[in-house]
């Protein structure tokens, strides 16, 4: 395969998931719960529902693939289902400002040592980069900026809650066509099945990205998996 495109997920494919993610959550919903008067010992049906167990996220649960609103969702069911009623527009707003509140309880922790030589060696190849990622801008600029590499992507597209985010194939074609590559010569690279559903709705291959036996399971269904970005071979 003539690779000239690669596009990368961000949390869990260049940076560590629950260093950053879990820690984060786990404050927002429970600050998100405080403000709502709901009992915070909720936290952990939240968490377990929205795939993530023991500090690990699964990566076919809605925290590694979903937005704000797909968590919001999840929280909502929860609440609704032990009496705590609450509008749903009310706690997404809520809980996305808990997200932003919480950012500093997250460590940014690149998936390998090595990860921006792994980058500037693909981009020596003439590659160009992208990164999709269902974050927000503001988290995605905070996480890149910690991590040193913002520079190096040719393209960066975030949820700004107005493209389709993964897995609609939206930003692949948008990618392909602000950088004039086929698609028969993209691979996207990510952890999660929303990474790699979004890699077969635009017919590109994927590569999919497992530091547990467990998500490297779910993950074979679809891809052939590596245990961090710098066992990629091109």
């Amino acid at each position: 395969m003539n690779v000239k495109g690669i596009i990368f997920d961000k949390d869990g494919t260049l940076m560590e998931y629950e260093a950053f993610w879990v820690k984060i959550a786990e404050a927002a919903v429970t600050d998100a719960l405080v403000k709502i008067g709901a009992d915070t010992a909720l936290l952990y049906d939240i968490m377990k529902a929205s795939g993530c167990e023991d500090g690990v996220a699964a990566a076919d649960g809605v925290m590694c693939s979903g937005t704000y609103k797909d968590f919001s969702d999840i929280m909502w069911e929860i609440l609704d289902k032990h009496g705590t009623s609450v509008e749903k527009d009310v706690l997404l707003k809520q809980i996305t400002e808990s997200y932003y509140a919480s950012f500093s309880m997250g460590e940014v922790v690149p998936v390998c040592d090595n990860l921006r030589d792994v980058l500037v060696k693909i981009k020596s190849k003439g590659i160009k980069i992208a990164l999709v990622t269902n974050d927000s801008v503001k988290g995605t600029e905070h996480c890149l900026e910690i991590l040193g590499i913002s520079h190096l992507f040719d393209k960066v597209y975030a949820d700004d809650g107005i493209a389709p985010a993964k897995p609609d194939p939206y930003r692949i074609n948008q990618f392909c066509s602000e950088e004039n590559i086929s698609p028969e010569n993209v691979i996207v690279v990510g952890d999660t099945i929303a990474d790699m559903l979004f890699a077969k709705n635009a017919g590109v291959a994927a590569v999919g990205v497992a530091k547990n036996e467990h998500n490297r399971k779910i993950l074979e269904q679809y891809a052939p998996v590596i245990g961090n970005v710098s066992e990629l071979a091109l």
